[in-house]
């Protein structure tokens, strides 16, 4: 995982997301495209929340998928790598407080 399992990925100020017959479209203001995910993509973008860390989301993914967890941490780095790369999601050190 190239991004830190520690790091808590957050979506970016900038980024709107909704689902459409099951699949996440993400409207990249910045970049002035839009960007589809698909099934594991769009339920990878919904444990994004700024509370559960790299790790944690990768966690989530090895169990919904029956994964090995090597195999899980490579995927939803790359994944969030990807995310990062567009400015999608921004990453924290700490998880965010809620309330």
């Amino acid at each position: 995982m190239i991004v830190n399992a520690n790091q808590c990925p957050m979506l970016h100020p900038q980024v709107a997301a909704r689902a459409v017959a099951g699949q996440m479209l993400i409207v990249l203001a910045d970049w002035g495209e839009v960007m589809v995910l698909n099934d594991s993509g769009t339920r990878l973008w919904a444990w994004i929340d700024g509370r559960r860390s790299a790790g944690e989301i990768a966690s989530v993914l090895a169990e919904t998928f029956g994964l090995e967890a090597k195999q899980a941490q490579a995927e939803t780095g790359d994944f969030l790598q990807a995310l990062l790369d567009v400015q999608a999601i921004e990453l924290g050190e700490t998880p965010q407080k809620v309330g």
